[in-house]
């Protein structure tokens, strides 16, 4: 049995996630400097920390499925010529948030189970039905 030669090792997932966090923390930051200068350089507190919360979540869920939804790379995967689609065409949103959510509840423990496997394939990838190619 031929080997596929266009899955994602670890060592590239890990990579490409290193750059988007970057990069996530870097909006992150941005949008609380945002917020701390329109509360007057006061942080939030009170009912206003639960949305502030809320804001920031949901910046990060934005940012990856956003990307995955539009060309299926996040910045990072790019720089890593990796593509994100699905097992059946087209990657739906709920296929995507599946993803992301479960990435999130594992903490990211989802990643290492690729390691295990011969098609390099990690918890969030079975149970969403996505694949990540190597360009």
């Amino acid at each position: 049995m031929k080997k596929n030669t266009n899955t994602v090792r670890l060592s590239r997932r890990l990579g490409a996630a290193f750059y988007d966090w970057i990069l996530c923390f870097a909006c992150l930051m941005l949008f609380t400097g945002l917020v701390v200068t329109i509360n007057r350089g006061e942080f939030v507190s009170g009912r206003q920390s639960l949305f502030f919360q809320l804001a920031l979540f949901s910046l990060v869920l934005f940012y990856f499925v956003g990307f995955w939804s539009h060309g299926g790379q996040t910045p990072g995967m790019k720089v890593w010529k990796i593509r994100l689609m699905a097992d059946t065409p087209p990657a739906s949103l709920n296929k995507l948030l599946l993803r992301f959510f479960v990435v999130l509840l594992t903490f990211g423990v989802a990643f290492f189970w690729a390691v295990f496997r011969s098609d390099h394939k990690g918890i969030h990838d079975i149970i969403s039905k996505t694949t990540l190619w190597r360009e």
